[in-house]
C-alpha cells in the first residue's frame, strides 16, 4: 500500500482546451462523495430507523486555498469565469508518479479574498460540481 505525498499535487482548470495548473495553491479538499439515501422507516419498523439508496450519488464542493495574485493568468481566468459564467472542466492531479487524474466538470466557481496581518493575500476557491469527481475505481 502506497503513501502518496501531497507535494506536487495540482489543481487544473481547462483553459482554451488546455489543462492548466492553478498557480500558488496551498491546499485542496476534493469534498465528499456520498450515496444519496431516503428514510424507509415506517410506523411498524422496530427500534432502529431504516434507509435505502435512491440510486443517485452526490458530490460536495471542492475547495482550495491559494495565494491570490490579480495579475496571474489562472486567477484572472477564475474571476472572468465568475463574471461571465460558463461550465469549466478540470482535474486534481495526484503526485503519485503515475499521474492519477481526478477529473471533474464544474458548473460554478466562487472566490473570496482574505487579508490578514502577517500573511500573504489569500483566496478561498470553491468549485461546484456537475456530477461526480472521477475517483479511480477497481
Amino acid at each position: 500500500m502506497a503513501v502518496i505525498v501531497s507535494k506536487g499535487t495540482l489543481l487544473e482548470l481547462t483553459i482554451s482546451a488546455v489543462d492548466t495548473a492553478v498557480a500558488q495553491v496551498l491546499d485542496i479538499n476534493v469534498g465528499q462523495q456520498a450515496m444519496e439515501t431516503f428514510d424507509t422507516t415506517t410506523l411498524s419498523t422496530g427500534v432502529g430507523k431504516t434507509s435505502a439508496p435512491t440510486g443517485y450519488s452526490e458530490q460536495s464542493d471542492t475547495t482550495a486555498t491559494i495565494f491570490y495574485d490579480p495579475a496571474q493568468a489562472t486567477h484572472q481566468f477564475i474571476a472572468a469565469t465568475i463574471a461571465t459564467p460558463v461550465a469549466v472542466a478540470g482535474n486534481v492531479v495526484l503526485a503519485d508518479g503515475s499521474t492519477t487524474h481526478l477529473a471533474f466538470s464544474a458548473s460554478g466557481l466562487g472566490i473570496d479574498l482574505a487579508v490578514a496581518m502577517n500573511d500573504g493575500l489569500k483566496s478561498a476557491l470553491t468549485i461546484k460540481h456537475s456530477g461526480l469527481v472521477g475517483f479511480p475505481t477497481a
